[in-house]
């Protein structure tokens, strides 16, 4: 034993009066960043009978509550200055995290030791709400992962999480992959990127076969880009998936400058409506993916001088929308023609989906 542990050994036993197990020296840890840290059953995610207030640790009582065979967990949310944990129920959700949310930089991380990567990340987003980025229900279950099932990913901001140095239900050990302070982060920009990951693992959860490929990366293009990511981005996005399912001309997926450039001209462009049809999913998905791509926590307060419209007028709004978006020199270039509609651009009639002008009058709003 070196000198620096022997005196952190005296001074531990000089205020606890004994030596803390590692369970204990953890806790004391997690108490130190300022996290709220509970007493767990034993290969349990719940709280001991004494129930959740005599579960709590603190500084004074860890020595004395806190044993090797109890688990530890951390409060999140408020109680742990708006700690967050992003817990990624899907293996593809866990492969893609790196890429998708490398712009927050360090994440620290842990999770199942059986597991090549970690189950959880810990972010800081003041004022967060829990969200679960679930599909609808009416998609085939048989082709998504046994466990967890239709919720690919959760942005956890409430309850509890257990962490190292704890066991799971079935004996694996919860360890850190990568240990460090987490970033302080912006709610929304923290739900965006967290609704494109799991976009991002559904499309590599049910990639498609030969021969429609081309057309999911165009789709996927055109999603991504409607959202608002930057050309760059985006085909790093769907080439990362293309090359993860196995893809041999993954390279050539790469469809969003491409994409970008047709919208920019006022072209029409695939989208979600195509992804779903390509992973062989449910209309009512198209509607659950725009959520995750388009949160509502995006949504601004119009500044001084800006357009108001009646929300309750149909007509003024749709109005207004083709006036700004679909008119050119006084003749509305955007009409419905069996059930379809079609903009004018470059000489000729396209067609738009319902997806795209859902996704347009979305950002219009």
């Amino acid at each position: 034993m070196n000198d620096v542990a022997r005196l952190k050994e005296v001074e531990t036993q000089a205020r606890f009066g004994t030596q803390l197990n590692s369970h204990q020296e953890v806790a004391l840890q997690y108490i130190g960043k300022g996290w709220s840290v509970v007493r767990l059953g034993p290969g349990s995610k719940k709280y001991t009978k004494a129930g959740k207030e005599a579960d709590r640790l603190t500084t004074d009582n860890v020595a004395t509550n806190l044993n090797t065979n109890h688990n530890v967990g951390i409060l999140l949310g408020m109680e742990s200055g708006w700690l967050i944990d992003v817990d990624l129920d899907w293996s593809t959700a866990r492969l893609l995290a790196p890429e998708v949310l490398d712009e927050f930089g360090f994440l620290p991380s842990f999770g199942r030791s059986s597991l090549t990567h970690p189950g959880h990340a810990l972010v800081v987003a003041d004022g967060a709400a829990s969200v679960q980025f679930t599909l609808p229900s009416g998609v085939d279950t048989a082709r998504l992962p046994s466990a967890h099932a239709t919720c690919v990913l959760e942005l956890r901001a409430s309850g509890h999480v257990v962490a190292p140095p704890s066991t799971y239900s079935d004996d694996d050990a919860c360890v850190w992959f990568r240990e460090g302070e987490p970033p302080s982060v912006e709610y929304a920009e923290l739900r965006r990127r967290l609704g494109t990951l799991a976009f991002l693992a559904l499309c590599l959860q049910l990639y498609p076969e030969r021969g429609a490929r081309d057309n999911l990366a165009l789709a996927m293009a055109g999603a991504l880009c409607g959202a608002g990511f930057s050309p760059e981005e985006v085909d790093q996005w769907i080439t990362l998936v293309a090359r993860e399912a196995g893809d041999d001309e993954w390279q050539d997926r790469a469809k969003a400058a491409r994409t970008q450039r047709i919208r920019d001209a006022g072209g029409a462009t695939t989208g979600l409506r195509t992804v779903c049809t390509i992973l062989g999913l449910p209309d009512t998905c198209v509607k659950c993916l725009a959520d995750w791509l388009h949160p509502e926590a995006e949504r601004t307060v119009a500044p001084a001088g800006a357009r108001l419209i009646d929300a309750n007028d149909p007509r003024a709004i749709a109005q207004t929308f083709l006036n700004e978006r679909y008119t050119l020199e006084d003749v509305v270039t955007l009409i419905r023609y069996r059930e379809e509609f079609f903009a004018y651009s470059a000489g000729a009639y396209g067609q738009v989906e319902d997806e795209a002008l859902h996704g347009e009058l979305w950002t219009f709003l």
